[in-house]
């Protein structure tokens, strides 16, 4: 088991599940909705990390 999966581990599951599940149900036509704000300095500040479907 490995609790440290490189970002090429990360990727190649993901895939594997979006194929799997494309298969199952078909595609979901989902979009990354990803947000960021920053202070003055462009310093992060917050956000929000997700997606639309």
């Amino acid at each position: 088991m490995n609790y440290n999966p490189s970002e090429k581990e990360i990727t190649f599951i993901n895939n594997a599940l979006n194929k799997f599940n494309d298969e199952k149900v078909g595609p979901d036509n989902h979009e990354l909705l990803n947000i960021v704000e920053y202070d003055g300095n462009k310093n992060i500040i917050g956000g929000i990390l997700g997606g639309t479907y």
